[in-house]
This record gives structure tokens, C-alpha cells and sequence, in this order.
């Protein structure tokens, strides 16, 4: 037991210590990156002071060539301009989305009051902006009059707005001519909305 204990103690006082006599101590075995950066195991213990500038040369250019090789493909791949497939399909227009997405179903209609009728219908320019028409009772009842609501459009086919008038008395198979000043300049297209009898 003396000998365990006594090795023990000893290792503590001479730690850190060289043996003064011996055989000296078994290195570590490389590995191979060691090699590769420092070269061989080297016996001079100021091997890392003493290095000479083809050593220091081999390891900045071990470490520095990565770092280089990535900062080029970045700087690369930012500066080309992206490539477009030749046969990329063309952006739609407008007109062609507007054409293609359906809006209403094909079998979806409005209720159309044909005991009142709006049979011309336009825009007249005449000192102003005008909707003028004629409105035509197609039954034999006599209506104490009619509202009547327009759509108005530009000439690209886009809404610019609404408009509406009241009429009187309509007789009886008569027609009635309508005209009412609008405040859209750029109105070119008229569209019926509805057509409202009065009783």
C-alpha cells in the first residue's frame, strides 16, 4: 500500500516537473491536420515562435482559401443577373385575366321587368353631360310613374359611377322620353340597371 499512496503524494509536490533522468515521455500521435498544418512533430519546444515564413505561408493559405473560395461564389451569385427560362409563358393582360375569371355563373340572369321598358338609352353631350332615352309601357295599365337607375361606363369599359332619374304619369302603351344632367365627363356607355314602377 506504501507504494500506490507514496506515488500518488509524489505526483502532486512534482507536478508539471520533468524527470531529470529516463526515458522520455511517449508523445501523442499527430493527427493528420496537425501534419498537414505544422508538419512533423517538432523536438524544439518554441516550435510555434521559431516557424519559418514557408510554414506561416502553408497555414494562412490552408486557412485562408476556404474563406476566400466562399467569399468569391457569394460575391458571384449576388452580381449575375438572374436567367429567365426562354420559354417562360407571357404575363397575362388585364383584359385577358378579366376574360378568363368568371365572374357570375353562366346560368345566373336578373329579373327583367319587361311592363316597363327602357328602349334607347345613350349619352349626349350638349352644353353638358346628359343621360337621354325613352322609357316605353308596354302593358295597358296606367303607372303614376318610375324610377330608373343607371350604370355609367368610360370608354375602356370600366364603371365611373351611377346614376338615376324619376318619371311621372305614364300612360298606357306610351312612351316617354327622359334627359338628365350627369356630373361625369368621362362617361361614354349607359347600362340599365333596374327599372321601378310607381303604383
Amino acid at each position: 500500500m506504501a507504494g500506490p499512496i507514496r506515488k500518488f503524494f509524489e505526483s502532486l509536490v512534482y507536478a508539471g516537473l520533468k524527470p531529470s533522468g529516463g526515458a522520455p515521455r511517449d508523445r501523442k500521435p499527430q493527427s493528420f491536420w496537425d501534419r498537414l498544418l505544422a508538419g512533423p512533430s517538432p523536438a524544439d519546444p518554441l516550435y510555434l515562435t521559431n516557424r519559418t515564413w514557408k510554414q506561416k505561408l502553408r497555414i494562412a493559405l490552408l486557412v485562408g482559401l476556404p474563406v476566400l473560395a466562399v467569399l468569391v461564389a457569394a460575391l458571384y451569385a449576388m452580381l449575375r443577373p438572374p436567367t429567365l427560362p426562354e420559354n417562360r409563358p407571357a404575363t397575362p393582360s388585364a383584359a385577358e385575366i378579366a376574360a378568363s375569371t368568371p365572374i357570375l355563373p353562366d346560368n345566373f340572369s336578373l329579373p327583367q321587368n319587361t311592363d316597363l321598358q327602357i328602349v334607347e338609352v345613350g349619352i349626349q353631350r350638349d352644353g353638358g353631360t346628359f343621360v337621354a332615352g325613352i322609357l316605353r309601357n308596354n302593358t295597358h295599365r296606367r303607372y303614376a310613374g318610375a324610377e330608373l337607375y343607371f350604370g355609367l361606363m368610360d370608354e375602356n369599359d370600366s364603371q365611373v359611377g351611377g346614376a338615376s332619374t324619376t318619371l311621372g304619369i305614364i300612360e298606357p302603351r306610351a312612351t316617354v322620353p327622359f334627359r338628365f344632367p350627369i356630373p361625369h365627363k368621362n362617361a361614354a356607355f349607359v347600362l340599365v340597371r333596374e327599372v321601378r314602377p310607381t303604383y
